[in-house]
């Protein structure tokens, strides 16, 4: 009824729209400094950022950006090709020009779920429903129009996944090579990407057949060359030749802590490049079950680990309020009803967000009897390996509505889930009417729920989060039914239960963006209170940056409060005195730390509009101080 083409028109006036329409306020603290970054590579070319302007004063450290060289600048912590790919959409449009980004890159991450779909062996209606899942049932749109880098990232992970399937389909060796170098560009964007790699060959030399060595080879030297371009670009940056650019002292980020997952990964990437593991599958049942015995050898020998990893895999995907490191961020906590807050919001983990996600146990089942398609081989391997990072160390994801760190696998979950359907609707001998019926009704009824749920209150997180939970243990319980033995019966019942699920998650992806917006809403109007009551130029001590991210892009100077050392606070503190430039402390943090150091006058009194804290002035700021 409607071409690809069509379709793809439509999605990018859809995407374009609600970019216009969307906030520019930031939704967390990264993006101060992702705006900075952007801000210092348009205006001077640079690297680090202008923190102070005035001579004399230290830049001082403020967690997520460090000291160089150059006075009264910082470095921010994130990779350096950021910078360069945003600034000239920095320069013309500000602010704004970020959102466009990742709005282009959303854009760019559909028409990708497309060609990977058609090349995993979709046809042209099945890898155009893969798009749509992705864009209307997943946490996209939760990204498509921020100004961190997670969708700018995601595009670059699937132009890899791309290249390497047309690798893997006949000894490609040019596709090799640019899915490796498009790694080591994906590095400078997010430290995350380089997981990819391993995924990739470990494919190559288990799924593909010709000259996957060679292929393998070619892809690993690429992907070196690009990690080394990332390294020197992070040298460049801060004077460290690292591939990993990522250090803010908080323990789930420590990448000390992946040398073990890092050591394995090794070793299986030499054990699948020496030997042709490929010969050895489809395993025979002895195999099989004297490979259940090692790994139940390697649990007993590491059991405080492996359930450790296990509990992390629990928490990203099925339950986020299982998680269990509370003493890691100062933001998670429980509230009076004993529920976990992830900075006043209830976080979902994967299943909790995309409950038609278990359909990806079908082709599971499909590889244990050594049937598993090409391409799925792939899809799985990568959402694997990804997973895999972030549960080892039960990484948080920090401030958020979802999982974000797992994004890289939702046109994943979406192409499988629309290979499988398109399976089970033929294995059932249904329309596709009593489907659309129970995603509507399904989507509705999520969408009623969801709204009428956003009152604080007891209810309020499970209801959250566990009644698409439920929805998805149906569909998991189902789709081991139907895989176990086939029948029209079970395929009709899951192909129900998976369209209910579709609609469930449409609602959430919905609600989400709404609640995402209007949190991105509330901080600007919030940012524009407090610019409007402080000079322009003036110096405040917050340890709330993303209410200063316009106003420190024009002139005002920002530090955290209480992290460096108290002379260097005052050195600055006095510099900008010296210069007739007025200094505050904003925030309940920075007021209790002005307290402390007896520098701050009492703080002013705000109305009730003003609801991120009260403004304390210097007890001697210059005379021409309001």
């Amino acid at each position: 009824m409607f071409s690809a083409r069509g379709l793809a028109a439509c999605a990018f006036l859809a995407v374009m729209a609600v970019w216009l329409l969307s906030s520019t306020g930031p939704f967390t603290v990264d993006e101060y400094f992702y705006v900075r970054a952007a801000q210092a590579m348009a205006d001077e070319g640079a690297f680090a950022f202008q923190q102070f302007d005035v001579a004399g004063a230290p830049a001082l450290d403020m967690t997520f950006a460090k000291q160089v060289e150059s006075p009264g600048r910082l470095a921010p912590q994130y990779p350096a090709g950021y910078a360069l790919i945003a600034a000239p959409f920095y320069k013309a449009l500000g602010i704004k020009g970020l959102t466009l980004v990742n709005a282009l890159a959303a854009f760019a991450v559909l028409l990708l779920t497309f060609r990977i779909a058609l090349r995993a062996g979709a046809d042209e209606r099945t890898a155009t429903f893969a798009a749509a899942l992705l864009m209307l049932s997943t946490y996209w749109s939760t990204y498509a129009f921020a100004i961190w880098p997670h969708m700018l990232a995601l595009a670059v992970a699937l132009a890899v996944i791309e290249r390497a399937l047309a690798a893997g389909e006949g000894d490609d060796g040019r596709a090799a090579v640019a899915a490796g170098l498009l790694i080591g560009l994906g590095q400078t964007i997010r430290i995350d990407m380089i997981v990819l790699a391993p995924a990739v060959i470990f494919w190559l030399r288990l799924f593909c057949a010709g000259k996957t060595r060679v292929v393998s080879l070619k892809f690993a030297a690429a992907a070196l060359i690009g990690l080394v371009g990332a390294a020197l670009l992070n040298g460049v940056k801060d004077g460290a030749f690292a591939i990993f650019s990522y250090e803010n002292g908080v323990a789930a980020n420590d990448v000390s802590d992946f040398a073990p997952l890092a050591l394995l990964a090794a070793a299986l990437l030499a054990a699948v490049l020496i030997f042709d593991v490929r010969r050895a599958f489809p395993l025979p049942r002895r195999w099989w079950m004297l490979a259940l015995g090692v790994v139940l050898v390697v649990v007993a020998a590491a059991a405080e680990r492996v359930f450790a990893v296990a509990h992390g895999f629990w928490y990203s995907l099925v339950d986020a309020q299982s998680y269990a490191h509370l003493d890691r961020q100062y933001g998670i906590m429980r509230n009076e009803w004993g529920q976990l807050s992830f900075y006043g919001f209830s976080k979902k983990a994967l299943l909790e967000s995309i409950p038609f996600a278990p359909l990806l146990l079908l082709p599971l089942m499909r590889f244990f009897r050594g049937a598993l398609g090409r391409g799925e081989a792939l899809l799985i391997t990568a959402a694997g390996a990804l997973a895999a990072l972030y549960a080892f160390n039960e990484t948080d994801s920090g401030l958020g509505l979802n999982a974000r760190f797992l994004l890289p696998l939702l046109p994943f979950i979406s192409i499988i889930a629309a290979l499988e359907l398109r399976a089970v609707v033929a294995a059932s001998g249904n329309g596709a009417r009593p489907a659309m019926i129970a995603m509507v009704a399904s989507g509705l009824a999520f969408l009623a729920l969801r709204l009428s749920s956003m009152t604080p209150g007891p209810l309020q997180i499970p209801l959250d989060l566990y009644p698409q939970l439920c929805l998805a243990a149906i569909v998991a319980a189902l789709s081991l039914a139907f895989a176990l033995r086939m029948s029209s019966v079970r395929a009709r019942l899951l192909g129900l239960a998976s369209a209910a699920a579709i609609g469930a998650g449409a609602a959430i992806s919905a609600t989400d963006l709404l609640q995402d917006q209007a949190y991105r809403s509330y901080v600007a109007d919030q940012a524009r209170l407090y610019r409007a009551i402080l000079p322009a130029n003036a110096l405040v001590f917050s340890s709330r940056p993303a209410l200063f991210t316009a106003a420190a892009s024009e002139g005002l100077s920002l530090a955290y409060p209480g992290t460096n050392d108290i002379a260097a606070e005052k050195a600055v503190i006095e510099a900008y005195r010296s210069a007739g430039r007025c200094i505050y402390a904003q925030g309940s943090g920075a007021l209790d730390w002005g307290r402390e150091t007896g520098l701050f006058s009492p703080p002013e009194i705000l109305s009730e509009a003003y609801s991120q804290g009260g403004v304390a002035a210097l007890a001697d700021n210059p005379k021409n101080c309001p």
